[in-house]
């Protein structure tokens, strides 16, 4: 593994972003009426502390093993560990350090849950719980200037880094359980979690969520896909990245760049205020657009082949993924994440923007990638939206 130096990685956790998590979580239950809330969920727990809880592997939206207790009183917050006697230990060694240097912040520890006023406190059961717990979480604390942001700079922009030099290891005979390993190794010698690889080998070009196997092997020619997800504390930026072992067909190339276009034009609409409705709608409508500019009789089908991804935080690769059903709206400092996949070839794209006060900020994955590694690709959309995204990585 790299030093921390080396790898130019910001804290997990600092005092100020603690500080302007709890302000904001006072915010969320003073608007609600209430004075507290068990927050549950493996990624509120890191949000709040930076902590890894998880024994094995959950969603970060399932309940980890260790609740936390947060209620406020005037300008104090008192925070409570809930856990079994086993993970004790544990906890009192790794939780507290996230609160030092926070001021008016009561640390404690318990093995059940200290009675409270249920008028008062959220718990789990009460059915503003899911609706409060994801008002706390999911907005960008700090806005662009915080740690929180400094993360999700770095998480992005290493996951790149690592995904492309996993490719250039790559040799054709591997296969899917080869691939995922060496995945797995590099993440972790850069300093990162994963809590999703997904590849695509020869066989599963039109796979949406291609599944490691040892039947599907690397072969000359197959259009290869490594999907999957940085994680550093609490923030997580999944990425996609096409390989192909052999020269790209012109049609190939045609459709992965009507792809990289239509993405951004889609992203573009995430804009402050806007209803996850219309979005749904306007991205059919942008998808069909680029398929008349490039010429590409069927690709605009693409908009809805893939989920239309959505808002991701702490809480998820995605909260949720966008349906015609979706009617929430679009708030600034909320993360979103898309990764079409086109009907022509089966390649895909992955970018992951946050919503501001103007056109949403497509993040930066090129940072710590060499040129000769990956070449990227500005493009612009017809709303302003500007975007950097990965090419194919030939072999």
């Amino acid at each position: 593994m790299l030093s921390i130096k080396e790898l130019q990685r910001p804290p997990v956790i600092t005092a100020a972003e603690v500080g302007e998590k709890l302000a904001h979580l006072a915010s969320v239950l003073k608007d609600a009426g209430k004075t507290g809330i068990l927050l549950t969920a493996e990624g509120a727990l890191r949000w709040l502390t930076g902590v890894r809880n998880q024994i094995s592997d959950v969603a970060p939206g399932a309940d980890a093993p260790v609740k936390a207790l947060v209620a406020v009183s005037g300008k104090n917050f008192s925070v409570t560990f809930v856990t079994t006697p086993f993970e004790t230990p544990r906890v009192k060694d790794e939780q507290p350090g996230a609160f030092k240097g926070v001021a008016n912040v009561t640390v404690k520890f318990a093995t059940a849950l200290p009675k409270v006023d249920t008028s008062k406190v959220v718990l789990p059961d009460d059915k503003k719980h899911k609706e409060l717990q994801g008002k706390i979480v999911r907005p960008l604390a700090g806005g662009l200037k915080g740690n929180q942001f400094k993360k999700l700079e770095w998480v992005a922009a290493m996951t790149a880094k690592v995904v492309a030099e996993t490719a250039l290891k790559l040799e054709i005979g591997m296969n899917g359980a080869d691939v995922r390993g060496l995945v797995f190794k590099n993440f972790a010698d850069h300093g990162l979690e994963t809590n999703m690889v997904l590849v695509a080998l020869k066989g599963q070009g039109h796979h949406l969520h291609p599944l490691y196997g040892e039947q599907y092997k690397i072969e000359k020619n197959a259009l290869l896909k490594i999907a999957t997800a940085g994680r550093f504390g609490d923030v997580i930026v999944s990425e996609t990245q096409m390989i192909k072992f052999g020269k790209l067909t012109k049609d190939e190339d045609a459709a992965f760049r009507a792809l990289q276009q239509a993405t951004v034009e889609y992203a573009d609409l995430y804009r402050a205020g806007a209803n996850e409705h219309d979005l749904y709608v306007e991205c059919g409508k942008r998808f069909k657009a680029v398929e008349k500019e490039y010429g590409l009789s069927g690709f605009a089908k693409s908009a809805y082949n893939h989920h239309l991804g959505g808002p991701t935080s702490p809480l998820g690769n995605r909260d949720y993924t966008l349906n015609a059903e979706s009617r929430a709206t679009v708030f600034a400092g909320e993360s979103f994440a898309l990764n079409p996949v086109e009907v022509l070839k089966g390649t895909k794209v992955e970018l992951q923007g946050l919503v501001t006060d103007g056109a949403p900020l497509i993040l930066d994955l090129s940072k710590y990638v060499k040129p000769e590694t990956l070449s990227f690709t500005e493009i612009t959309a017809s709303g302003g939206t500007v975007g950097k995204l990965p090419n194919f990585i030939i072999r």
